[in-house]
């Protein structure tokens, strides 16, 4: 298990989520995703590992990522998340979120 596995993955938070994907028909080994809409979502059927309000704002911090525009240099903008040791998750100089 790693630690960026455990930020993206809302299972780790303490929800049960079904059916993201389904089979085609019982006769196709074709998978495909299903729409956000359409999961089934358990709140607090297991213990959390990481907090609720930690992972909201972890997941602010992977959307303002980006890749590179083409010439290889990376947009100014784009942070990566951190985690001090007092709990709170910040975006490189960007922003500041309390995650208590």
């Amino acid at each position: 298990m790693t630690v960026g596995r455990i930020l993206t993955n809302e299972m780790y938070t303490g929800v049960m989520i079904q059916s993201r994907r389904r089979k085609v028909s019982y006769k196709s080994k074709v998978i495909i995703d299903t729409p956000e809409s359409e999961w089934y979502r358990v709140e607090d059927t297991h213990e959390a590992i990481i907090d609720r309000a930690t992972f909201e704002a972890v997941q602010r911090g992977f959307k303002l990522r980006t890749r590179t525009d083409g010439t290889g240099e990376t947009h100014p903008d784009v942070r990566l998340p951190h985690i001090d040791t007092e709990g709170k998750t910040s975006i490189q100089n960007l922003k500041t979120f309390d995650s208590q």
